[in-house]
This record gives C-alpha cells, structure tokens and sequence, in this order.
C-alpha cells in the first residue's frame, strides 16, 4: 500500500515541468527534488537496473522513468514504500504516457496527464464500521460524509451485511470503502476483518453494550493483533451515556466520543480517522486543514 505523494513529467534536459499531479500536502524541498534529478540525470548511460532503482532522499522515495527522449516521469512517495508496487505503477504510467506522446500532442499530454496517471495510481482503503444493531453505524457514515441528519429523523437499524462505497472520499490517492458489519451478524463475520485496513468499532455508550463491545474487541485482537481498531462511544447526547474515559477503564483502551447526529462532531471524527490513516503509514499528521487531506468530493 504505498502513499503517493505526488508525480511530475520533465522536459529533459532543461528540467521544466510539462504536467503533475499532487496527492498529499508533503512535499521535498526543491533542494532535494534537484539532488535526485542531478543524481538520475548523470546516470543516464548506467545499466538500466542501477537506473532505475529506487532512490531514497531524507523521508522521501525516489521512482524515474523516460519517456521518450526529452521527457522523464518522477513518482515521489513515502520512504517506506513497498518499492517493488511503486515500480508496478510507475512503470504502467509510462508507457501510458509513451503512447501519447507518440500518437498525440505535447498539449493534449498535459490536458490529460491526470486522467491518465490517476487511475493507476489509486489504491483502496477499507474501513470496517462493526457494532450491536442500533449504535449509529449508518450515523456516523452520514458524519463523515457531512450529511446533516434531523433532529426527528430516524434511520432504521441495517440488517444483514451491507458494503457501502463512499464515492468521492479519498485521502492522498487512496479511495475509501466503507464496510457495515451490522448487528449480530457483523459479530459473526469477524474473521473477514483481514481484508481491512482500519476498524472502527461503535457502542452505544450504555452498559449492556459496554459489554458487548469489549467481547468484540477482544475477539478483534485475537484474531487480528496489528490491525488498527478506532473505538467510538457514540451517542454521548443521551442521559444514560457512560462517559468515555469510564468505558476506557472497563476496554482497557481510549475511546473518543462521539455524537454521531451532529455535524459540529465531523471535523473532530475527520481529525480522528487521519490520525488513524497516518500513524498506519507511519507518517506526521499534514499541517493545514482537514480537507486538503481527507476529502469528499
């Protein structure tokens, strides 16, 4: 699962920039973009594999291939990136980019450059929402895509086992698919968590769920002990809410609140989930706001 940061197409050997696309608010200093480029320019005449081997620059990976004579394409990504996909996928690109320089225009090249890289480069990112029936699962799916839900509208607890695709959310070039594990059948269905990358488990905030939630819990950890799991009281707004840091104590673990009916809580879920997302790819939480980062389109 590598995070991309971004991707440039150069003029080779005057180094202009033809067309890019941008996926995540970090980028290397132009310093040290010119390093690999002084770097990859000189070894030009190098066998291939020394070539085009990944080059690694501070917190930051280095992927170049030509296309064509006087244009390079440059992947830019993570420093812990598997090297091997960011291969997969730089090397697709180009010759994407290949077959339109050669049957196209420089000019429809950079119109379409986008369209050409963005589905190679997009990768998936699954999120499990697993709890009781009735603990605000669909809620908090409103949340996060900032749907505002009535004050007297009530949605009907899912039954069964429904995947929900949120179009349009992506972080950097991943898209998100969000996972309903509704009610008791969601208890059972433990064993498929191996295909997500992230949970998040919701209660109720009452006791009886409290303790359901902690058997869920610890069912997730015996099975799955490296998968991330984000525990979620909602319903903070009800008079029989336990408080959360009295749920820590009986989980063991943090757990946020959450009042899953309210927009005012989104930017706080939003907060939570990139935190979640960045600690997974072991990388410092972007400065600037939510959105440029986590976005729904």
């Amino acid at each position: 699962m590598p995070l991309i940061y971004s991707t440039v197409l150069l003029e080779v050997p005057s180094r202009r920039k033809i067309a890019s696309t941008a996926y995540w608010p970090i980028s290397p200093p132009s310093s040290v973009l010119k390093k690999y480029l002084d770097f990859r320019l000189k070894s030009a005449n190098l066998s291939g594999r020394a070539k085009y081997r990944p080059m690694i620059i501070d917190d930051y990976m280095f992927l170049s291939r030509e296309c064509g004579e006087e244009a390079l394409l440059v992947f830019i990504s993570c420093s812990l990136a598997n090297p091997s996909t960011v291969m997969k996928m730089i090397n697709r690109s180009a010759r994407v980019i290949r077959f339109a320089l050669k049957n196209g225009t420089l000019t429809g090249l950079k119109v379409n450059y986008q369209s050409m890289i963005d589905p190679i480069v997009s990768d998936r990112f699954a999120v499990a929402l697993v709890g009781m029936r009735g603990v605000g699962k669909t809620s908090l799916l409103h949340l996060i895509m900032g749907r505002q839900q009535e004050g007297d509208e009530s949605i009907n607890p899912t039954i069964g086992l429904s995947t929900t695709t949120i179009e349009g959310l992506r972080f950097g070039n991943y898209k998100m698919v969000v996972i309903d594990y509704a009610g008791g059948e969601g208890i059972s269905r433990i064993g498929e968590l191996g295909r997500t990358d992230l949970v998040l488990l919701l209660t109720d905030s009452t006791l009886g769920d409290v303790i359901a939630f902690k058997r869920i819990l610890d069912n997730m950890h015996s099975a799955y002990p490296d998968l991330p799991i984000l525990l979620i009281a909602n319903k903070q707004d009800l008079p029989n809410a336990l408080d959360p840091s009295a749920i820590g104590q009986v989980i063991g673990a943090p757990v946020y609140a959450m009042v899953a009916i309210d927009l005012a809580h989104r930017q706080e879920l939003l907060l939570l989930l990139l935190k979640h997302i960045c600690t997974k790819f072991d990388i410092p939480v972007p400065d600037g706001p939510i959105e440029e980062v986590l976005s729904v389109a």
